[in-house]
């Protein structure tokens, strides 16, 4: 148990999140769900790999992208293999 000032451990995970080709849309709470765990661990990532071909989905990774203050880069499909080798190369 850490004390009263301790302080806790800085690790941060990267993460790699895939949107596959057949893909056909968001549930509702699950979209509002991924958004509030977002926010909760925002300080808590390294890395984040999006791979997606949706460009609407890509488009609106890139604009938050810019509020996320870790490192994010978006992969097509077919470079699902690159992403997983950036995504654990730290």
């Amino acid at each position: 148990m850490l004390g009263k000032n301790a302080k806790k451990p800085d690790k941060k995970i990267s993460v790699l999140y895939h949107i596959s080709s057949n893909f056909i849309g968001f549930d509702l709470s699950a979209m509002f769900d991924d958004a509030k765990f977002g926010i909760k661990h925002l300080s808590s990532f390294e890395r984040i790999a999006f791979v997606s071909d949706h460009p609407k989905i890509n488009s609106l990774v890139k604009f938050f992208s810019h509020i996320i203050p870790s490192e994010v880069r978006i992969f097509k499909d077919a470079e699902l293999e690159e992403a997983k080798k950036w995504i654990s190369a730290l």
